[in-house]
Protein backbone atom coordinates (compact mmCIF):
# COMPACT_ATOMS: atom_id res chain seq x y z
CA UNK A 1 0.00 0.00 0.00
CA UNK A 2 0.96 3.80 -0.41
CA UNK A 3 0.98 6.54 1.83
CA UNK A 4 -2.22 9.08 0.61
CA UNK A 5 -3.65 12.34 2.15
CA UNK A 6 -6.97 11.46 3.81
CA UNK A 7 -9.98 13.59 3.19
CA UNK A 8 -11.99 15.24 5.94
CA UNK A 9 -9.18 13.89 8.24
CA UNK A 10 -10.47 15.05 11.94
CA UNK A 11 -7.58 14.80 15.27
CA UNK A 12 -9.04 14.36 18.21
CA UNK A 13 -6.45 14.04 21.35
CA UNK A 14 -5.70 10.07 20.92
CA UNK A 15 -8.01 9.56 18.41
CA UNK A 16 -8.15 10.29 14.04
CA UNK A 17 -11.14 9.74 11.66
CA UNK A 18 -10.94 10.21 7.81
CA UNK A 19 -13.45 9.14 4.94
CA UNK A 20 -12.44 5.94 2.94
CA UNK A 21 -14.29 5.36 -0.67
CA UNK A 22 -14.13 1.48 -1.33
CA UNK A 23 -11.77 0.88 -4.76
CA UNK A 24 -10.21 4.18 -4.42
CA UNK A 25 -6.87 5.60 -2.33
CA UNK A 26 -7.07 4.36 0.82
CA UNK A 27 -8.64 0.95 0.75
CA UNK A 28 -5.79 -1.53 0.56
CA UNK A 29 -6.69 -3.86 -2.06
CA UNK A 30 -8.27 -0.94 -4.14
CA UNK A 31 -11.09 -3.44 -5.52
CA UNK A 32 -14.83 -1.93 -5.18
CA UNK A 33 -16.14 -5.14 -3.87
CA UNK A 34 -17.75 -3.80 -1.17
CA UNK A 35 -15.38 -4.93 2.04
CA UNK A 36 -12.60 -2.08 3.23
CA UNK A 37 -9.26 -3.04 3.70
CA UNK A 38 -7.66 -1.26 6.54
CA UNK A 39 -5.29 0.99 5.47
CA UNK A 40 -4.09 2.52 9.19
CA UNK A 41 -1.55 1.69 12.05
CA UNK A 42 -1.20 3.15 15.38
CA UNK A 43 -0.85 6.56 15.97
CA UNK A 44 2.39 8.35 17.54
CA UNK A 45 2.53 8.02 21.47
CA UNK A 46 2.74 11.33 22.99
CA UNK A 47 6.06 12.49 23.39
CA UNK A 48 7.70 11.60 27.09
CA UNK A 49 10.37 13.52 29.23
CA UNK A 50 13.90 11.74 28.95
CA UNK A 51 14.75 11.89 32.71
CA UNK A 52 17.95 13.93 33.25
CA UNK A 53 19.88 15.03 36.29
CA UNK A 54 19.76 18.70 37.53
CA UNK A 55 21.88 21.00 37.78
CA UNK A 56 23.43 20.26 41.18
CA UNK A 57 24.11 16.51 40.54
CA UNK A 58 25.60 17.23 37.23
CA UNK A 59 28.34 19.93 38.87
CA UNK A 60 28.99 17.45 41.43
CA UNK A 61 29.26 14.62 38.74
CA UNK A 62 31.81 16.90 36.89
CA UNK A 63 33.71 17.61 40.48
CA UNK A 64 34.09 13.90 40.77
CA UNK A 65 34.96 13.29 36.99
CA UNK A 66 38.11 16.04 37.07
CA UNK A 67 39.06 14.97 40.80
CA UNK A 68 39.52 11.50 39.57
CA UNK A 69 41.68 12.95 35.90
CA UNK A 70 43.64 14.55 37.94
CA UNK A 71 44.11 11.45 40.26
CA UNK A 72 45.06 9.53 37.21
CA UNK A 73 47.99 12.50 35.57
CA UNK A 74 49.67 12.42 38.86
CA UNK A 75 53.05 10.68 39.03
CA UNK A 76 54.29 8.60 41.78
CA UNK A 77 56.64 9.87 43.64
CA UNK A 78 60.45 9.06 42.83
CA UNK A 79 62.21 7.76 46.03
CA UNK A 80 66.33 8.98 46.41
CA UNK A 81 66.73 4.49 46.98
CA UNK A 82 65.29 3.77 43.74
CA UNK A 83 67.18 6.34 41.88
CA UNK A 84 69.02 4.99 38.26
CA UNK A 85 72.76 4.33 38.67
Amino acid sequence: SSAFAPANLSVSGRSASFDVTDGARGDGDWTGDGPLTDPSGTLAEELQGVPTLGELALALLALVAGGLGVRGLRRPAVHADRACS
